[in-house]
């Protein structure tokens, strides 16, 4: 097959690899490095210095071919509950991500009763929930232990057409690599758009799907990713198959570490630490100036939650200093005589038409806050004695403090309205502020200078 080839974009570059998985292989599955494999292809080692020698393994810090010429599915098993055989090497698990585990995968495993490494699958039965490890370090049958095998992060490419398609892996076979060419891919996707479906390799799947995240509740339950963009969509098709795509696993930002773990930075270090760092100077005299620029439509009707992005972060040591879960820091620097404004953070809530229809809204509002802390015993809902300040706003100042607290051109911002006389005696150069608690609308009373005593 010629290599695909379209005007402005590079030429597909094929590669011949070793697939040691055992599914049927087809055209444009996608394929991930076994990268915590040993084994070599040939059965030979060539060391740094061009010697070759009759070994079938290349140990960790000698890589050799051992690490990028074996290729198998996209597979993940994390956290099945598993027992060892001393005696079969033998494991019960279940689940999908467990099923999607194949001969010739190396997995981690890791326990009280085994010696935490990796190992080989040498047998696999998805009827029986069992797969056979090249493994002599189960020292008891009884103890729970663990398997991961995440390689989302190891992505090699997709199946070039060959004598290879319709065979049954192990074999020998050419793959694309992700640099940027259209090639042929095998996708679930029923339907894409040209230049805008971006197509996902996923966990326990060979075909592009959608970049799901197994992160509903990330709060609670971090590092499960389970999905890694890699493409984009370059034809316009209405049945799954064959597709099209641009494949370039650097287009999307994909930052993971092994499942049920996260990227480690400044490890054992006091030294401040950054990961993604960007400083940009604009010199221009006219128009927007935008660092980033985060735009998402939402025009599913899914229930979304996380809308543009979203800061997640989770203390899991003992602070000593102040922590910020998000902090936005303007500097300003020499005089400021042109006019304008500066603010520090703008909100923007607005319609996009003259008329819509929001009357199944259960509120508008363009800033919420959330307090959900508790301590203590179980169901007591309180943060307890230790705990002396919890206010929900605290302002600090350095210098000069603010002259007002908040400043609104009119008091219709807040759906308020002039004083009016009754138990409160106020005037009508005071503001009603109306609030809702538990349903009642109350009101806060804003006294004018001239009649705040």
């Amino acid at each position: 097959m010629a290599d695909v080839l379209t005007a402005g974009n590079p030429r597909a570059h094929r590669v011949r690899v070793y697939y040691d998985g055992s599914s049927t292989i087809a055209e444009g599955m996608s394929l991930c490095y076994n990268y915590l494999i040993t084994d070599n292809w040939f059965g030979g080692s060539v060391s740094d210095a061009g010697v070759v020698s009759a070994t079938t393994t290349t140990a960790e810090g000698s890589h050799n071919e051992a690490k990028y010429i074996h290729v198998c599915n996209p597979a993940v098993a994390a956290g099945d509950s598993i027992t060892p055989s001393n005696t079969s090497k033998l494991i019960t698990g279940g689940g999908d991500d467990f099923d999607a585990l194949q001969v010739g995968m190396f997995v981690t495993i890791t326990g009280t009763h085994v010696i935490n490494g990796n190992y080989k699958i040498t047998a696999h039965s998805v009827t029986n929930d069992t797969i056979t490890l090249d493994m002599t370090a189960a020292t008891g049958a009884t103890a729970d232990v663990t398997v991961d095998m995440d390689n989302l992060h190891a992505f090699a490419g997709v199946v070039a057409k060959g004598g290879w398609c319709g065979k049954t892996g192990p074999q020998i076979l050419d793959i694309y690599i992700p640099n940027g060419a259209i090639v042929p891919v095998k996708t679930v996707l029923a339907a894409t758009t040209v230049g805008k479906t971006i197509l996902s390799i996923n966990s326990g799947t060979v075909t592009f799907g959608n970049p799901t995240s197994d992160m509903p509740s990330y709060g609670y339950t971090a590092g499960n990713i389970d999905s890694r963009a890699v493409a984009i969509a370059e034809e316009t098709i209405s049945a799954a198959g064959l597709l099209l795509a641009k494949l370039d696993d650097t287009m999307f930002v994909y930052q993971g570490a092994q499942i049920g773990s996260e990227l480690l930075a400044g490890y054992v270090g006091t030294v401040h630490t950054a990961v993604n760092k960007m400083n940009v100077e604009f010199a221009q005299t006219d128009n927007d100036a935008c660092l980033v620029h985060y735009r998402a439509l939402l025009s599913g009707t899914c229930q979304s939650t996380t809308g543009v992005y979203r800061f997640d972060t989770h203390i899991t040591g003992d602070m000593t200093g102040t922590v910020y879960g998000h902090e936005i820091y303007l500097e300003i620097s020499g005089d400021q005589t042109a006019g304008g404004i500066i603010s520090a953070s703008r909100v923007l809530l607005r319609t996009r038409n003259s008329d819509p229809n929001l009357t199944s809204l259960a509120y508008v509002c363009a800033t919420q806050y959330e307090w959900s802390m508790t301590s203590g015993a179980a169901g007591s809902g309180t943060l307890g004695d230790s705990v002396a300040l919890r206010p929900w706003f605290r302002f600090l100042a350095d210098g000069d403090v603010p002259t007002h607290l908040f400043y609104a051109n009119s008091v219709e911002m807040f759906g308020g309205h002039a004083g009016i006389a009754g138990p409160s005696a106020t005037s009508g150069s005071d503001m009603m502020i109306p609030v809702k608690i538990g349903g009642h609308t109350l009101y806060l009373i804003a006294y004018a200078d001239d009649n705040k005593d």
